[in-house]
Order: structure tokens, then C-alpha cells, then sequence
């Protein structure tokens, strides 16, 4: 053993790293909208959980609010964007891989997009090569 770091190596800390940056960008963005549904502006606290016990509570609740808020807007993302890849041909194979589930469970997750995908890919075959 070299000890020498491999591609996977590699791929895997840039993922990592990939990772940790989108949670950071989240984390602030759910902040911003914390502060924002406590009306703090530019006033203190500046981060969850500082301040007094109350204005901690508040903030965490705040906090817990804006991630469930994240969270509603996101799932209605994917599902948009299943649909989406559906439109253009995309099985729910695709979809299970590109989210790291089963076939099953994007069926499950997004019903009805099987007949979405079969007319996109009627279309690819029905459509000329130029």
C-alpha cells in the first residue's frame, strides 16, 4: 500500500466538500428566513441559539420553521423535476438512481410519470435524424 490517494479518493472529498458547502448555504439561507419571520433586521441575535434563553427558543423555533419551509419547497422542486426529466425521457430507473433510491420507490415517490417517459421516448423514435 503507497498510501497514496486514489481517483475515488479523490471524487470522494471533492463530494464531501461539495456537500458541506450546499449544507452551509442552506443552514444561512433557512437563517435569513428565521430572522425574517422574527422581524430582527439587522438586530441581534446574529446566529440560532444566541442571545437570552427566550431569544434562543425564539430563534430555534424560527429556525425549525424556515428548514420545514426548505424542506416543502424542495420536495416540490424534485417533483417538478422528475416530471421534467420525465417529459424528455427519463424511467423510473433514472429517477431512482439520480436520488439514490429504488425503481420501485420513484414509482412510489412520483406515480403516472411511466406514461410520461414512454411518449417522450415515442417521440425520440418517431422523429427524424438530421
Amino acid at each position: 500500500m503507497t498510501g497514496n490517494p486514489t481517483a475515488g479518493d479523490q471524487t470522494e472529498r471533492v463530494e464531501q466538500a461539495a456537500r458541506a458547502r450546499l449544507q452551509e448555504q442552506l443552514q444561512e439561507l433557512a437563517w435569513v428566513e428565521a430572522r425574517r419571520r422574527m422581524g430582527l433586521g439587522d438586530r441581534p441575535p446574529y446566529a440560532p441559539g444566541d442571545g437570552s434563553p427566550e431569544q434562543q427558543r425564539a430563534s430555534w423555533l424560527a429556525m425549525l420553521a424556515a428548514c420545514e419551509l426548505l424542506r416543502e419547497e424542495l420536495k416540490d422542486w424534485a417533483t417538478v423535476a422528475a416530471h421534467a426529466a420525465a417529459r424528455v425521457g427519463a424511467d423510473y430507473g433514472d429517477l431512482g438512481d439520480a436520488v439514490s433510491i429504488t425503481r420501485q420507490a420513484a414509482r412510489k415517490r412520483w406515480p403516472g410519470l411511466a406514461d410520461t417517459a414512454k411518449a417522450a421516448r415515442g417521440r425520440e423514435n418517431a422523429e427524424p435524424n438530421p
